[in-house]
């Protein structure tokens, strides 16, 4: 706004859309027609079917494709090869790919040659234990933050859980943000549950004496 650039969010995918998928489709006709009166389209991380890309371009439009994970490996409500085509016909239909890390950029880098990469670092001013913990020493967390979407890693994890807890009666998993529906051990005794919150995330990290990340064995 300081440099004079007007723009709009439309967010066109929310989670809904797997109940009411008519609604999808409005927003995203929406955002093709609100495209038609701005110069540059960021489309971030979704993949948008290619008939839109294609309109985009028709009527000139410069495109940014902005995306952190490796979205040309991840499925969503697409089938495989599906999801890799439309990432790969909004890839190289782009005029500017931002990423984060070198192996996206390896993967990219022959669909479109204007990458700008920015890496994602920790923001350590606001992640860090700004006082000194009181910890009991007769309990041991261990720690998960996620996202509903990242939730079935965690469940993964479930045998694990239930021998540790078992051989170590003093540990405690905790958990935040993840979709409870989901998970088998949702009303374990050795379970602590929180929501994400923005205010109070770094406060619930400081919790943590072990942090986990549990993924697939796969790209």
């Amino acid at each position: 706004k300081e440099y004079g650039i007007t723009f709009n969010i439309i967010v066109c995918f929310k989670k809904s859309d797997s109940i009411f998928f008519l609604n999808k489709y409005l927003r995203l006709l929406y955002f093709l027609f609100l495209s038609l009166f701005y110069k540059t389209v960021v489309i971030q991380k979704v993949l948008i079917p290619p008939i839109m890309v294609n309109i985009l371009r028709k009527f000139h439009k410069k495109i940014i494709y902005d995306f952190d994970d490796a979205m040309y490996t991840t499925q969503d409500d697409l089938k495989a090869d599906k999801s890799e085509y439309y990432f790969k016909h909004i890839v190289s239909n782009c005029d500017l790919v931002i990423l984060e890390n070198e192996n996206a950029k390896n993967y990219v880098s022959s669909l479109c040659q204007n990458i700008l990469l920015i890496t994602g670092p920790i923001e350590t001013e606001r992640y860090c234990n700004s006082k000194e913990k009181q910890k009991n020493l007769n309990t041991i967390t261990l720690g998960w933050i996620g996202s509903p979407s990242t939730t079935l890693y965690l469940e993964q994890m479930a045998d694990v859980f239930d021998f540790l807890t078992l051989k170590y009666p003093n540990l405690t998993v905790k958990i935040i943000g993840a979709d409870l529906g989901i998970l088998s051990f949702r009303e374990a005794s050795w379970l602590k549950i929180s929501d994400w919150d923005l205010d109070t995330e770094v406060e619930e990290l400081m919790e943590f004496d072990i942090g986990i990340m549990p993924l697939q064995n796969n790209e």
